[in-house]
């Protein structure tokens, strides 16, 4: 009976977990208790000897709930005999143009960019926002980001009218979705030349979504490359490394577990001469609870249908030598692997 009470709260501290760092409605399921189905079968019998000596006379009611509740769970695997077979696909919008999206997805991770193209070209004719947006993506792995501005800019537009928020609320969702797409839409700029159009595109993203840390990453390392580039000016450049400084420490901030945050961090750091607090920041990213994870955590957001994507939160890369993790090795000793 301990090692099973042990075990059961075990996996209900995961079950919340992973709830947590999935929070949508698909990743709540049955599945994640399935290592302690004997358990709860151990739980089940002391559950029923129990009732069964309190209350010998109801023992048949039990039997017929047991029964009934075991003929539904078998109800999923009759689909198409009880239940439509394109039902979800009748009733929700974009169905099928979602579901290649995401297999798109997997293709991309999986490494078969041709087959991901091929996925994401079946959803794009049909308009899909997604579809072209992960299009956009593939053009700019490719070295094409004029092409990926143009088809990053129409799933922008597109996705206005394919809205689906789920729970969180439609204006909620606008909001967070303008975000991405302006983010990725900077990213774009950077790559073909437009620094300032890239900055202005990320200070959007910030204002729709106060909490979006790679855009203001891209802020502060942009804003100070441009400065050390342009400027001779040692008052300008102490100006651009404290504003840089302020800014990174936000986006620690704002998403503890984004590493980046830390390293350009320490970078900035030791460019201002303070070896030591560039030491703490490596240490503080070193010594990080351990449950401390991304508040985003992967590239395809939550995980959710309407989020399925390639290449959100995208960084651009330092040009400049000095922003480099190897620059501050050499110049402090502070080494993040």
């Amino acid at each position: 009976t301990v090692a099973f009470a042990l075990i059961s709260l075990a996996m209900g501290v995961l079950f919340v977990y992973g709830t947590k760092q999935a929070p949508i409605a698909a990743a709540v399921k049955a599945t994640y208790f399935t290592p302690i189905s004997v358990v709860f079968a151990y739980w089940f019998a002391c559950g029923a000897e129990r009732f069964e000596q309190d209350r010998p006379r109801r023992r048949l009611l039990v039997d017929a709930v047991c029964g009934v509740a075991g003929l539904l769970s078998l109800a999923v695997f009759w689909q198409g005999l009880l239940f439509e077979t394109d039902a979800l696909g009748r009733t929700m919008p974009n169905f099928s143009e979602a579901k290649a999206v995401q297999l798109g997805v997997v293709e991309y991770a999986g490494g078969n960019r041709e087959g991901a193209r091929k996925a994401f070209e079946q959803a794009a004719a049909s308009n899909y926002h997604l579809a072209w947006e992960n299009l956009g993506f593939l053009a700019l792995d490719e070295g094409r980001p004029r092409e990926a501005l143009r088809l990053l800019r129409l799933a922008a537009d597109l996705q206005r009218e394919q809205l689906d928020g789920g729970p969180i609320g439609r204006e909620r969702f606008l909001a967070l979705a303008e975000a991405e797409y302006s983010h990725s839409i900077g990213v774009a700029l950077h790559a073909l030349g437009r620094r300032g159009r890239a900055e202005a595109a990320w200070t959007r993203a910030v204002m729709q979504d106060p909490g979006h840390a790679e855009a203001l990453w891209c802020l502060a390392m942009t804003s100070l490359e441009d400065v050390l580039s342009g400027s001779t000016d040692e008052t300008a450049r102490r100006g651009a490394l404290a504003e840089a400084a302020r800014r990174l420490a936000n986006v620690r901030m704002l998403d503890p577990g984004f590493a980046p945050g830390w390293t350009l961090g320490a970078v900035v750091e030791g460019l201002r001469g303070d070896c030591d607090y560039a030491q703490r920041l490596a240490d503080g990213w070193r010594e990080r609870p351990w449950w401390r994870q991304r508040n985003f955590p992967a590239e395809t957001g939550t995980g959710a249908g309407f989020s399925a994507s390639i290449g959100r939160r995208r960084l651009v890369r330092a040009v400049r030598p000095e922003l480099s993790l190897d620059g501050l090795a050499a110049r402090c000793g502070v080494r993040f692997d």
